[in-house]
């Protein structure tokens, strides 16, 4: 399965900060120059931050 979100905001990047963040302590993450990556057992999130929104 599939799923995505684009959530309109002009601070995608800082909520996508904060929830890596809040995610690390429990799961791996990866951060790169245009996504933050949290890998859970059963499926990988991707964050990306754009300009006015935050696709996951």
């Amino acid at each position: 399965m599939h799923s995505s979100a684009h959530i309109h905001t002009t601070q995608a990047s800082r909520i996508a900060k904060r929830l890596l963040n809040h995610w690390k302590h429990k799961f791996e993450v990866a951060e790169s120059s245009d996504q933050l990556q949290i890998m859970m057992p059963t499926a990988t999130i991707s964050l990306i931050p754009q300009v006015q929104a935050l696709l996951v």
